[in-house]
């Protein structure tokens, strides 16, 4: 679905904006540890261990409602007309769904100013939730002939709210390297790795 695919597109920009707001100083942690814990922020909105890279209460709550409000956006930008509650439906859904993705980090390499990180990783398989919506919203469109396009368009976006939600994971982990620079004590990885992970969480 088209929809989802701009949903992934929006998380990329999410994760790179966490990155963005990762500060200085701070308590020394290791590479894997760094990266995780970004990860934690946005996938999981844990806010636990904010100090460790010197991220603020206030600045968590920003990412987390840029996120939610860009998402928001998105929906109206679709270019069909939804009910509110539908669209808070497919926002829940989603924030929900990136709990359940699952990573492991190692970190793989450490010099004095940068290290690499691999990040072993099940996201949401898109994919198969793509399929299950085409064919549910066909058979109901079939079976529903009367149905006005508004109606139409109001199901098919809960449907997606309930697959998203109830979706599997992906059975085979993507893998990918990233590449951290340390700021003071802090490991910062970069915008393009961030893009990297944006993929994997909504795995096609």
């Amino acid at each position: 679905m088209k929809n989802s695919k701009k949903l992934l597109a929006l998380l990329v920009s999410m994760l790179m904006l966490a990155t963005m707001l990762v500060g200085c100083g701070g308590p020394k942690i290791t590479p894997d540890e760094s990266a995780t814990i970004v990860l934690d922020i946005i996938l999981k909105g844990d806010n636990t261990k904010l100090d460790s890279v010197k991220m603020t209460q206030e600045e968590f709550d920003e990412v987390r409602k840029s996120m939610e409000d860009s998402m928001m956006s998105q929906f109206d930008s679709a270019g069909v007309s939804l009910k509110d509650e539908t669209k808070t439906n497919l926002l829940n859904a989603i924030l929900e769904a990136m709990k359940k993705v699952t990573y492991e980090v190692k970190t793989t390499s450490e010099e004095k100013e940068q290290a690499t990180v691999e990040v072993s990783i099940k996201g949401i398989d898109i994919k198969k939730v793509s399929e299950e919506l085409q064919a549910d919203v066909t058979k109901y469109a079939t079976e529903n002939p009367t149905i006005t396009q508004d109606e139409l368009f109001d199901y098919t976006f809960n449907k997606e709210a309930e697959l998203i939600k109830n979706g599997t994971l992906s059975e085979t982990p993507k893998t990918i390297t990233m590449t951290l620079t340390k700021q003071d004590n802090v490991w910062v990885p970069n915008q393009s790795d961030m893009f990297k992970i944006g993929t994997a969480v909504m795995s096609y």
